[in-house]
Formats: C-alpha cells, structure tokens, sequence
C-alpha cells in the first residue's frame, strides 16, 4: 500500500521472516538494526512486528473483540520515488539514522 511521500507497506505472516532475511541478503544486503541496508549504507527496507491486540466485530448488531495476530510489516521505497527521496523519508519518517547503521556495521565487523 503506498503512502504519498512515503514508503510502500507490506503486512505479511511472521511465519515469513526467514524470507525476508534471505531476499535481503539475495540483494547484496545486510540486516543491521530492523533495515536491510545496501553496500553504501543505504536504505532498501525497515522490518519491524505490528503489536497483537484486539479488533471490534460487529455481528447482527452485536459487538465483541477478537484477537489479531501480530505481523511483519516490511516499508520500502516507492517506485516513484527517486533513491534520494527515499533516503530523506527513511530518515525523517521511518527512524533510519546513518551513524547507527554505521555503528552495527563496525560492530559485525569485530
């Protein structure tokens, strides 16, 4: 689902996750914090959990709650975005901070 000005969201099963991590790494990529980063250091997408909860169900004019998974939520860039844009909301929108990437990076290193 896109976002004006913002990434694409994908929700998928947790059951996934291993998937992921190797669709990042396919890409030449690491997992360092909760994004797949480039060789540059660069963006190409957050991993984070969504938060178990309960949903309302209406039924018949009857209300009651039932209980929602958890998923992964995968955000990536938009195809219409350019990769600098990308690189401005991962920063400004969705927590992406260079020195930390860096910082995981060195510390993989070691």
């Amino acid at each position: 689902m896109p976002f004006p000005g913002g990434g694409v969201y994908l929700n998928m099963e947790r059951y996934l996750y291993p998937m992921v991590v190797k669709y990042c790494y396919n890409q030449n990529a690491r997992l360092i914090e909760n994004w797949c980063v480039d060789q540059n250091q660069k963006p190409l997408f957050r991993l984070t959990n969504t938060p178990s909860g309960t949903v309302p169900v209406y039924v018949n004019g009857t209300s009651f709650n039932t209980p929602m998974a958890s998923f992964l939520v995968i955000i990536e860039r938009s195809d219409s975005m350019t990769d600098a844009e990308w690189l401005a909301a991962a920063i400004n929108k969705y927590e992406f901070d260079p020195k930390k990437i860096a910082a995981g990076i060195q510390a993989q290193k070691e």
